[in-house]
């Protein structure tokens, strides 16, 4: 599934990972990432860049806004890693 975008609990089912591990990942508790998942919470700028580090920019700060204009990528890891290799 690399180059794609996707929501968080998608990435975690396609990839087999568990909610517990992603956030050992991450760095928080795993109570957090249950509240990501939920839309209980959204995740601050420093978690939203590990999250695409982890997910190589397949989940972005965008798929945690629902009905919003979209963020700007303030990552650094490209939001279509196939697009970005061929410029």
């Amino acid at each position: 599934m690399t180059g794609q975008q996707m929501q968080l609990a998608d990435y975690l089912s396609a990839n087999n990972i568990m909610p517990s591990a992603f956030a050992t990942q991450v760095g928080v508790d795993k109570s957090t990432v249950s509240r990501w998942l939920d839309g209980s919470l959204r995740p601050g700028w420093e978690s939203l860049k590990r999250i695409a580090k982890c997910t190589g920019g397949q989940v972005t700060a965008n798929d945690f806004v629902v009905g919003q204009e979209p963020i700007p990528n303030l990552t650094g890891v490209p939001e279509n890693p196939a697009a970005a290799a061929a410029e």
